[in-house]
């Protein structure tokens, strides 16, 4: 087995999912969530794909992780989970918006040159970004450490330097503001991934318990880690306490306490 194999998780909702990937191809995958809550479920799946490394004897060599934005309870989860076994496997940590992870993933299995993504930010607002998978800077790495084949027709890409806020691109926008945004990127052709709570009829695919957010994860993070590097003490590389979790918004109580 190659030892460019990594793992690579999100809970940035109500549930999430985990993988193990050689280079761009998953090799085991599950939902997190369901019957038990995500942070018990976590656990629970992270110590089967532990168990699944050893019996394949695989060497993980990184860790990646979806930090925002998304759920305030399921990005520190994630976070602190990841922070935790990076720490405790010297393993070091590939940060990764959640948006891209999610247009990533779509854009896996369907034919579209562009894909909107939304998540529900609560309180009649929207996160939400466009990614075009053939915009400057994303192209598919022309090459790459691993003798693993990444999955065909994957035109797009994590951050580079031709455009630098792929990784990182989302904005906060009003309810209102999300229909129109959905209808105009649906009059293009694009595709639209949203929450089951934000969805409409418009959306073509919603964020349920099968659509596995970890694979886009992963492989945002693989194609980052060729665009930019491997030095493990530079970017796109964080250590265990340098990863924080990206909210872009105050929580409720934030919200309530800066209001006095």
């Amino acid at each position: 087995m190659s030892s460019t194999c990594h793992l690579a998780l999100e809970t940035i909702g109500k549930g999430g999912s985990i993988a193990v990937l050689c280079g761009e191809q998953s090799l085991w995958e599950r939902p997190v969530g369901g019957d038990r809550r995500s942070a018990a479920d976590l656990a629970v799946q992270l110590e089967d794909a532990l168990k699944f490394t050893r019996q394949k004897m695989i060497r993980l060599e990184m860790i990646s992780v979806a930090v925002g934005p998304g759920s305030f309870t399921g990005l520190r989860i994630a976070v602190t989970t990841v922070k935790t076994l990076a720490y405790a496997l010297d393993l070091p940590i590939i940060p990764v918006g959640s948006l891209s992870a999610i247009a990533i993933t779509g854009l896996l299995s369907q034919d579209a040159s562009r894909a909107l993504v939304g998540l529900n930010a609560y309180r009649g607002q929207v996160f939400a970004a466009e990614f075009d998978r053939d915009e400057p800077g994303f192209a598919e790495p022309a090459s790459s450490p691993t003798t693993v084949p990444a999955p065909e027709n994957v035109g797009i890409a994590a951050h580079g330097s031709g455009n630098v806020d792929f990784d990182g691109r989302a904005e906060l926008i009003d309810r209102t503001d999300w229909s129109a945004k959905v209808n105009q990127a649906a009059d293009r052709g694009a595709l639209v991934i949203a929450e089951p709570s934000i969805s409409c009829e418009r959306v073509s695919l919603t964020l349920d318990k099968n659509f596995l957010v970890a694979r886009g994860v992963g492989i945002a993070a693989w194609r980052r880690r060729i665009a930019e590097g491997h030095r493990t003490d530079k970017p796109p590389f964080v250590s265990a306490f340098e990863l924080t979790p990206r909210y872009l918004k105050l929580s409720a109580a934030e919200e309530k306490a800066a209001e006095r």
